[in-house]
């Protein structure tokens, strides 16, 4: 049986997966619905749709909160190490990798003999090569370096994947963020925290302690339909063979061109004056520092726009790697009572790892939803208005 894959040139739609944090897959595929996408939800952090090499390229600069966007190459049943790889070696590789490139393999599995990533990523290399050498051809560079074209392997229940990771890193890497201060929150996650406010531009947003600013950035990028993958070219779809350079700027200049013309209102604030500057900086890098209004202050004294409330987001200190507890309970209790007293009348969504201080907050949250920010458990916290 001759194995195929997936053409880059082809017109005809492959499977594409995404993946992100657990339970922000309904976020994920409402980002896909919304760009003309097919969207199931296959796991409770990954999200397959169907799409050209062209469209998949314009998912991944486009989409806001996946970590990942993977290519379909093949999908086959596979008991063991040995059937895994003489499948793999059939595959014509010499059609997507380049003699003269560098490739990777990442993996997850849940399959018994595998104790060790390592091990896998290697018997894949090993295929991957072993094809090249079949062919009599000069064989590519293989490394653990993600970098050039990336490969990824599913192995689930005997059921195995293969699949190009476009972009070869996780996503949540925008490119803007020169420094992330002591806690720095994943901007795949912050962008996640936006769309499930249902903040609306034509409404006030509000971040108190804001840090290096990755909620006010991602909430700009948003408003002003910035494509957050525009801010860097580092991408492993680059690598393949039969990439079009010209196309992929094509799309590029296509999604430049949706950017709209807006005014939002979106203030962010910082006690840490040095905090702040990184914040303003990350803002510049992004493109969109003349939409967030940045003030020095305690959270305290944030300005609150006159007229009709929106939206806060609040990302308070862990105490994971910094402060004191007792500092951090009169944190919370004062949060707690900044929030009952002087943004009663915002919709208020809250981040913490330290789910333990909730409590001092003194206020009962509306809907609680469990979610990562990087490998920290975290809870995220939505408080209703007080008219509500």
């Amino acid at each position: 049986m001759l194995e195929q894959l997936p053409s880059l040139s082809s017109s005809v739609a492959s499977a594409v997966v995404l993946s992100c944090k657990p339970n922000l897959t309904d976020l994920l595929a409402g980002e896909l619905k919304s760009m003309g996408f097919s969207a199931q939800v296959i796991s409770p952090t990954a999200v397959r749709t169907s799409a050209t090499f062209r469209d998949a390229i314009r998912i991944c600069l486009s989409v806001r909160t996946a970590n990942f966007v993977r290519w379909e190459l093949a999908v086959f049943p596979a008991n063991d190490l040995n059937t895994l790889y003489a499948r793999l070696v059939r595959l014509p590789w010499e059609q997507l990798i380049p003699t003269t490139g560098y490739f990777s393999v990442a993996s997850w599995s849940d399959m018994p003999q595998i104790r060790n990533s390592m091990f896998l990523n290697q018997r894949v290399k090993d295929a991957v090569v072993d094809r090249f050498r079949e062919k009599k051809m000069p064989r590519p560079d293989s490394g653990s370096e993600k970098k050039a074209v990336v490969l990824y392997v599913h192995w689930h229940k005997s059921q195995a994947g293969i699949y190009v990771d476009l972009a070869g890193s996780s996503l949540h890497r925008r490119g803007y963020r020169l420094s992330a201060g002591q806690a720095p929150m994943e901007e795949t996650l912050a962008a996640a925290m936006v769309l499930a406010s249902g903040w609306s531009v034509d409404e006030p947003l509000i971040v108190p302690l804001c840090g290096s600013g990755t909620l006010a950035i991602e909430a700009a990028l948003l408003a002003t339909g910035t494509a957050p993958g525009l801010l860097h070219d580092r991408y492993s779809f680059r690598h393949l063979c039969g990439f079009n350079e010209d196309i992929y700027q094509e799309i590029k200049n296509n999604l430049i061109q949706k950017k709209v013309t807006v005014r939002p209102v979106i203030v962010a604030s910082d006690a840490d004056s040095a905090v702040l500057s990184r914040a303003r900086e990350n803002a510049r890098r992004a493109g969109i520092g003349e939409h967030i209004t940045f003030y020095h202050c305690p959270f305290e004294q944030t300005p609150l726009p006159k007229g009709k409330p929106g939206v806060m987001l609040l990302n308070p200190p862990y105490g994971i790697r910094q402060g004191d507890r007792r500092e951090l309970i009169r944190l919370y209790a004062s949060i707690g009572s900044y929030l009952r007293h002087q943004a009663a009348d915002y919709r208020v969504l809250l981040l913490t790892a330290a789910q333990d201080l909730i409590p001092h907050l003194g206020l009962r949250p509306a809907a609680r939803r469990q979610v990562f920010n990087g490998a920290l458990p975290c809870a995220l916290l939505e408080f209703k208005p007080r008219s509500q």
